[in-house]
């Protein structure tokens, strides 16, 4: 809930404030990066410890990403929209993903959180692309199909307005 509400709080921020700096967008991601980096020193963080150690340096990856789009910091891709279009799939999914990734890493006999970080950083990595992967199987063989579906049925209505009565 925290998490969430860090995201509105960066929408309010951004929709309000028109800041396009170059050197402030790069800051934010790298202190964002490097603090999840240093967070896998740490035992596995529960409760408020978590929001602080994930959720911060989270809130600064995308502030920072919205802060180098608006200064065009970046050119426009479309893998990024892909992934943006996509984010309820990944928000639906990341957790199901989450959870297959930790049992192979499991069955693969890997403890996660004192395995040295010359592990731990390869199976973040692979981790997250797993469930980037999924998100984007679901969006597009799932979420795109009944966002289709709806499209036409609403056409369907809008045009059964406009017919005239027998």
């Amino acid at each position: 809930m925290l998490e969430f509400l860090a995201g509105v709080i960066i929408a309010f921020v951004v929709s309000r404030a028109d800041v396009a700096s170059t050197r402030l967008s790069v800051a934010l991601m790298v202190l964002g990066l490097v603090s999840i980096v240093a967070s896998s020193f740490l035992d596995k963080p529960h409760g408020f410890v978590r929001v602080l150690v994930w959720g911060v340096p989270s809130v600064f990856i995308v502030l920072g990403a919205l802060v180098a789009e608006r200064a065009s910091l970046f050119p426009k891709l479309t893998w990024l929209k892909i992934l943006g279009d996509s984010s309820y799939s990944l928000y639906l999914t990341h957790m199901i993903a989450i959870g297959v990734a930790k049992l192979a890493i499991y069955i693969a006999g890997v403890e996660r959180w004192t395995a040295p970080l010359a592990l731990r950083i390869p199976l973040l990595v692979i981790t997250t692309i797993f469930c980037v992967s999924v998100g984007l199987v679901f969006y597009f063989c799932v979420e795109k199909k009944i966002a289709q579906f709806l499209k036409r049925l609403e056409r369907g209505r809008r045009a059964a307005l406009y017919m005239p009565a027998e």
